[in-house]
């Protein structure tokens, strides 16, 4: 249920998006003022709040629970990706804004050529130093159960099998003669 709230609010987000981008597209030929914009993009914002609010209220239930179970390797990890979750938001409340103000589309803009920098460049930025902070923080090591690196065994038959798990009590029945 929680996961189908969370489909449908990305769904309308991406709807919102996909209005709000193309009405900036069109800014300049519909002669749209800045009051115009931001009314068509109050759907957008509305629903980027309703999806970082999401997110933050899920690692805080899974941080709860972590540290209830004693696990605090992996509260830690939820702590750390609110966090990165909260420079998200402020990440992309900048974007938004510099989207907003993008002075370069207009009839006489002198600096057009900046257009990419407001629109997408400023986006582009804050996404990949999201991804790398999060790469960070989820990489594999010695101390996270679960997510360890597991050395597949060199033997004739699992390098026929290529990306079959191996599973050695089902390959050691097998192995018997069926009577």
């Amino acid at each position: 249920r929680e996961s189908k709230k969370i489909d449908f609010a990305l769904v309308i987000y991406g709807g919102a998006d996909f209005h709000f981008r193309l009405l900036g597209r069109f800014r300049v030929g519909y002669g749209l003022d800045s009051k115009a914009l931001l009314i068509n993009a109050a759907p957008e914002a509305l629903m980027g709040v309703v999806l970082f609010v999401g997110c933050f209220v899920a690692l805080q239930r899974g941080k709860t629970t972590f540290e209830k179970q004693q696990s605090q390797l992996q509260a830690s990890l939820m702590t750390k990706s609110s966090v990165i979750v909260a420079f998200a938001t402020v990440g992309a409340f900048a974007a938004f804004v510099a989207h907003l103000s993008d002075s370069s589309i207009s009839v006489q803009a002198p600096n057009w050529g900046m257009h990419f920098v407001y629109s997408d460049c400023i986006s582009h930025v804050v996404f990949a130093l999201l991804l790398v902070s999060a790469m960070l923080v989820w990489r594999p090591s010695d101390e996270m159960q679960g997510y360890k690196y597991a050395e597949q065994p060199q033997d004739q038959e699992s390098q026929s099998i290529i990306g079959a798990a191996v599973d050695d009590k089902a390959q050691e029945t097998s192995d018997k003669p069926v009577e």
